[in-house]
């Protein structure tokens, strides 16, 4: 088989487009998340810890993207596939030569995003009118306006008491 020479392809430092192709898992030397991405012909690899917390990289990068990331909902990050996105790159000089580098935290959404539904929980609409009532609570006339719960109506429009 004879295969064709090409020159380097070398990406420039700075804001660069593109469209996440793949959500990766690896387990050496450590669990990670890569997403790869192709760029201008390349193909670019960002990694995050595969460990999902409401503030963590991986955790950081699903909100951005519209995922819902809350404490004891189950999260797909196969879900970022296939989506345009933007990110930074910086380069990095090593002994087999200078590569390009995604900075993790860059990589977001290039279209604004659609919030999706969280999945296994039920969302309660609060009416965010009433203040001092839980949201699984039914006002009764004792906790209606101005009773001494400390429940207070606030007219639509108004932002204060």
């Amino acid at each position: 088989m004879k295969l064709l020479v090409k020159k380097p392809v070398k990406l420039e430092d700075g804001r660069h487009e593109g469209k996440i192709i793949a959500v990766r898992y690896r387990t050496k030397p450590f669990d990670y998340t890569d997403l790869e991405i192709s760029c201008e012909g390349m193909i670019l690899k960002a990694g995050y810890p595969t460990m999902v917390m409401v503030e963590s990289k991986l955790g950081l990068l699903m909100k951005r993207f519209g995922i819902v990331v809350a404490e004891g909902l189950s999260v797909d990050p196969d879900k970022l596939a296939n989506r345009d996105c933007e990110f930074v790159t910086m380069s990095k000089v090593t002994g087999r030569g200078t590569f390009a580098n995604i900075i993790p935290d860059s990589v977001k959404p290039l279209s604004p995003f659609v919030q999706e539904e969280p999945i296994g929980t039920q969302m309660e609409q609060v009416d965010t009118r009433k203040v001092g009532i839980n949201a699984s609570q039914q006002p009764t006339q004792a906790q209606g306006p101005g009773s001494s719960q400390g429940t207070q109506e606030i007219p639509k429009g108004n932002t204060t008491p």
